[in-house]
C-alpha cells in the first residue's frame, strides 16, 4: 500500500504487520492500566483496612477491664491490700495520687465498713491510641455493701482512663468520670400541647 511519494521517486509503505503488533500492544497496555485500576479501588474493599495498632487496642481494652474490676472490688478494712492489688495497674506517679485519694476515702468509709464487688464491665471503648498512649472509655457497674444493710447499692461508673505504655505495659495514668447527658423539657405551651398551628 503507498502511503507518500517524494519529488525524488522515494516511496513510503506501512508494513501491516508492524501495524497490527502496535494496535494490540497498545489494547494490551490499555488493559493492563485498567485492571491495575480496579484492583487499586476494590483491594481495601475486600481486605479492609489495616488496623496497625489493633493488637495494642485489644491490650488496652483489657488493661481498662482489669482496672474497672479491681478498682470497684474493695472492703473498707482492707485499705493496705486495696492499694496493692491496683499499684501494678497504674502509672508510679499516678500512683502516688491515688494513694493519697484512697488513704481519704478510706478514712471516711471506715466507720461504714463498706465493700463494693459483684463488678461488670459493660463495655470498653478506645478512644484514641497510638505507640505509648491511649485513652479509653468504661462502662462499668458494681454494688457497694454496708454492714448493717442487706441489700446492696447498685453504682454505675463511666470512665474516661488516659493510659502509658511503660516497659511494654500500657497503665492508667490517669481517670476521670465521664457525666450523663441528662435531657431537659422546656416550657410547655398550649399550643405544643394540641400540636400547634396545622
Amino acid at each position: 500500500m503507498e502511503v507518500a511519494s517524494g519529488g525524488d521517486g522515494l516511496e513510503l509503505k506501512a508494513d501491516p504487520n508492524t501495524s497490527t503488533k502496535s494496535i494490540r500492544l497498545l489494547i494490551a497496555i490499555c488493559v493492563v492500566g485498567v485492571l491495575i485500576g480496579v484492583v487499586g479501588l476494590a483491594l481495601p474493599h475486600v481486605v479492609g483496612a489495616r488496623d496497625e495498632y489493633a493488637a495494642e487496642r485489644q491490650d488496652v481494652i483489657t488493661r481498662a477491664s482489669d482496672f474497672a474490676v479491681t478498682f470497684n472490688t474493695y472492703s473498707s478494712d482492707k485499705k493496705p491490700d486495696y492499694q496493692r492489688r491496683v499499684k501494678p495497674l497504674m502509672t508510679s506517679s499516678y500512683y502516688k495520687d491515688f494513694v493519697k485519694i484512697t488513704n481519704v476515702m478510706f478514712q471516711v468509709v471506715k466507720d461504714k465498713k463498706q465493700s463494693s464487688g459483684d463488678v461488670k464491665v459493660l463495655s470498653v471503648a478506645v478512644d484514641s491510641i497510638d505507640q505509648d498512649s491511649a485513652s479509653a472509655i468504661v462502662a462499668v457497674d458494681s454494688a457497694v455493701h454496708q454492714s448493717g444493710s442487706q441489700q446492696a447499692v447498685a453504682r454505675r461508673f463511666r470512665w474516661q482512663i488516659s493510659m502509658r505504655k511503660v516497659h511494654g505495659k500500657w497503665l492508667v495514668n490517669q481517670f476521670d468520670g465521664v457525666l450523663p447527658i441528662e435531657a431537659t423539657i422546656g416550657d410547655v405551651t398550649e399550643d405544643d400541647k394540641s400540636g400547634g398551628d396545622r
